[in-house]
């Protein structure tokens, strides 16, 4: 009877283990700089910094420089196409961040290769869309990467 317990109480602590490690997306650990059109405008805003880390999504101008989306979201793979180039893969994703004021930036895009581009909505609490905002961008490279 103790054995069963020894065996169920490890069993159970390697389950917990697993479920609290994140996990590993395709877009984990990619840093992109990227520039943004406002719809309608020409002029870019300030170029901005995403990033994609353990499941979660930032982006350092709508988060950090007063637009008050300071919390990562978590990002969804929608799609996985490898059918465009051979050996690239085409990965469509979204994402909703929300602030304190309960108004939501949707993201959606595409990420290939060092390639990434979409599209941002922000939407006020009541649901409206105030701003529309278009991206394109490239994969930051490490110190040393060419």
């Amino acid at each position: 009877m103790l054995k069963k317990i020894f065996t169920i109480s490890v069993l159970l602590s390697s389950v917990i283990a697993l479920a609290q490690t994140p996990v590993k997306g395709p877009m984990d650990g990619k840093k992109f700089t990227t520039e943004i059109f406002e719809v309608g405008k020409k002029k870019p805003l300030e170029p901005d910094d995403l990033s994609f880390n353990s499941g979660k999504f930032k982006s350092v101008l709508f988060g950090d420089q007063g637009w008050d989306f300071n919390k990562p979201g978590k990002y969804l793979i929608t799609n996985i196409d490898s059918m465009t180039t051979q050996g690239v893969k085409l990965y469509s994703w979204v994402v909703d961040l929300v602030n304190e004021h309960e108004e939501k930036l949707s993201w959606s895009g595409t990420f290939n290769g060092d390639n990434i581009e979409g599209t941002v909505e922000l939407v006020n609490k009541k649901g409206k869309t105030e701003k529309s905002f278009t991206f394109n961008g490239k994969m930051k490279k490490k110190p040393g990467q060419k």
